[in-house]
């Protein structure tokens, strides 16, 4: 959640156009969760977060790119 907290704030606050957070043994079901999570526990959420975080997830041989629903 630390590392989510600072890409929002990176994203919001310093302009970043762009943020990709590396997830590695975690499920796609595992960050959705985690974000379930951090907006519940009302910590800081840019709302233009979606179009702008990318996650590439290597959960098993093949990674994946992953965008926020």
């Amino acid at each position: 959640m630390r590392d989510f907290f600072k890409l929002n704030s990176y994203l919001a606050g310093l302009h970043f156009q762009n943020a990709v957070y590396l997830v590695i043994n975690k499920s796609a079901n595992t960050i959705d969760d985690y974000i379930a999570a951090y907006k519940k526990k009302k910590y800081y959420w840019f709302n233009h977060v979606k179009n702008k975080l990318c996650f590439f997830i290597q959960e098993k041989d093949t990674p994946e790119l992953y965008k926020l629903k």
